[in-house]
């Protein structure tokens, strides 16, 4: 009989790429289970995989609260070998209440809220988190140091190839696929607009943006959009899932990996890197710790987080397109499929647990 594993995340199945693959490629090994809210989202479903929901609609303490209670009756109930916990404010009780049954506490994200006290909190509670658990796994070493951990497991962020067509270069098509909440995307498209007015030969252009965010962030961009009159070649598709947006991910041959530089974000290395660079993209990425270790010559250009730079990396990249070929492009990050990252990784910490 299968050891079972439960992934608990807040996050509905099928929603978070990590949890998403890791109970994919996990589900042939193990008995997996995934205990998570039900965000009112549409549901997908995994032969092999079992999935708990709890209703989040309530309140914000209802819900946490709700959250606990049912996760805490789940494990009264059931057997289970090992919890694989996403780290969330005071999970911590869960290996006081439970102090027999083997956890790992994986830490995807610090906190980036733009509120500093905010981010300062939160960050202590997942420092207090880390206190209690001994099996810890991070996202990045950077994060890991930010945190000040000393006992931990890196298992980084990874992608699929969602393209296997080799791309052709000589004309742009950019694509941005992502969340617009505090990512400044607008200033790409002004960046566009500052590129297009100097390569007058451009003739053949194409931005395709894929993302939702809070009201007025989607109003700014497609304000921009309106204001840099770029209806015919910027288009704003708001959100899709990846199985909808397979057809762009083959026709266009520049992925756009901006997150504005600062020190809450630096950590934190962008899934859409990989996605595009597996996909055979050029990418023009902003120069974070986490990027920085992923762009190289063969593969993209890094630039700053402002609409002038992001011009000037649009100039290089189109002046140097004919040295892009997508085989040398995929190659670059091979081993940051997500297959790989369970194989050869997680699932190596796992069975020093279980």
């Amino acid at each position: 009989m299968s050891q079972k594993i439960l992934l608990v995340t807040k996050n509905q199945f099928g929603y978070q790429t990590d949890y998403y693959k890791y109970a994919c490629y996990l589900k042939n090994l193990y008995d997996i289970t995934y205990f998570s809210f039900d965000n009112s989202k549409k549901k997908i479903h995994e032969e092999k995989i079992k999935s708990v929901y709890i209703c989040a609609n309530t309140s914000y303490l209802g819900r946490a609260l709700l959250f606990y209670y049912k996760l805490i009756r789940f494990l009264q109930t059931n057997k289970v070998d090992l919890i694989i916990i996403k780290s969330f404010d005071y999970c911590f009780f869960l290996k006081l209440l439970f102090p027999k049954k083997k956890f790992i506490l994986d830490l995807r994200s610090s906190a980036i809220s733009l509120n500093q006290i905010k981010r300062l909190y939160h960050n202590l509670l997942i420092r207090l988190n880390t206190k209690f658990f001994s099996n810890i796994t991070i996202i990045s070493e950077g994060l890991a140091q930010k945190l000040h951990l000393k006992n931990y497991c890196v298992v980084p962020l990874g992608a699929e190839i969602i393209s296997k067509k080799n791309k052709q270069f000589d004309e742009l098509k950019l694509m941005y696929i992502g969340t617009l909440d505090n990512r400044d995307v607008d200033k790409t498209v002004k960046g566009v607009k500052l590129f297009l007015s100097k390569e007058h030969n451009v003739e053949t252009f194409e931005y395709h943006i894929f993302g939702k965010g809070k009201e007025f962030e989607e109003c700014r961009l497609k304000n921009t959009i309106e204001e840099c009159n770029l209806r015919k070649k910027v288009f704003f598709h708001g959100y899709k899932r990846h199985e909808e947006i397979v057809e762009y991910f083959d026709k266009c041959n520049v992925g756009v990996s901006y997150v504005p530089i600062t020190f809450f974000y630096d950590n934190q290395p962008p899934t859409k890197t990989f996605e595009y660079l597996l996909s055979g993209m050029a990418c023009i990425a902003t120069g974070t710790s986490e990027n920085k270790k992923i762009i190289v010559p063969e593969n993209g250009i890094l630039c700053a987080d402002s609409a002038e730079n992001f011009a000037r990396s649009l100039e290089k990249l189109y002046k140097n397109r004919n040295r892009y070929h997508s085989d040398m492009i995929r190659s670059t990050v091979i081993n940051a499929q997500w297959d790989k990252i369970v194989n050869n990784i997680l699932l190596r910490v796992i069975k020093k647990i279980i």
